[in-house]
């Protein structure tokens, strides 16, 4: 089972252009697989949620949900890289392919982040939980956090060599603090309501850039 036919059930459209009938087909039980087990997971929770109650209210046959997830464990995985890891990643690639300076690309990038956060619900925190819960060595959430200190570790490496960022510690053990803290912050906002998370962005994004980058000679 592979993720990359899967499109988000929130903003899936049965008239999918360029799709097979067939391929159409699958999305749509894919889907409303998908949105019975969102709507499952908000109500009551991931844990308490079976695959019976997942078929029944998405109107399909057990048979038919283990042909496109082994267990339902799997099918949280694809919502999490649905929801939370394939979106972050395309955000970091799409910073990076903007070949901005380190600062700009920072402050895009936890902008960007900010604005996604506003639009999370109680599902999205869900899944953050589990993910964190799901980080063995092979886990989507482990490859995850991989990827993007590869990322990181490249756009630090960029800004080193065109002498905007500081050259007191590696590329990588810069990549690692951004997202430590990140996660960190990412933490405590799904564990605490009133958590001002815009905020402490905010001020992650300045502690970064005065952290991490070269300040600017002034002209004159």
């Amino acid at each position: 089972m592979t993720t990359e036919t899967i499109v988000d059930p929130r903003k899936f459209s049965a008239g999918a252009s360029g799709l097979s009938r067939r391929e159409r087909r699958k999305l749509e039980v894919q889907n409303k697989i998908c949105q019975a087990a969102i709507s499952l997971f908000e109500s009551q929770g991931t844990e308490p949620t079976t695959v019976e109650e997942i078929c029944e209210l998405a109107d399909v046959a057990r048979k038919t949900f283990y042909n496109y997830y082994p267990s339902k464990q799997d099918l949280i995985r694809v919502l999490c890289d649905m929801q939370l890891f394939s979106r972050t990643e395309e955000l970091l690639q799409s910073v990076l392919d903007q070949g901005l300076g380190t600062a700009e690309s920072l402050r895009l990038y936890l902008s960007q982040a900010q604005e996604d956060l506003a639009h999370y619900g109680a599902i999205d925190r869900l899944l953050i939980r589990e993910a964190m819960l799901d980080a063995s060595p092979n886990s989507r959430a482990s490859q995850h956090f991989a990827q993007l200190v590869v990322g990181f570790t490249e756009l630090v490496t960029r800004g080193q060599a065109k002498g905007d960022v500081k050259d007191d510690y590696s590329p990588a053990f810069y990549a690692e603090v951004i997202l430590s803290t990140i996660n960190g912050m990412l933490t405590a906002w799904m564990s605490h309501d009133g958590y001002p998370i815009n905020q402490r962005l905010d001020d992650l994004t300045e502690f970064l850039i005065n952290s991490i980058c070269k300040k600017r000679k002034s002209k004159g």
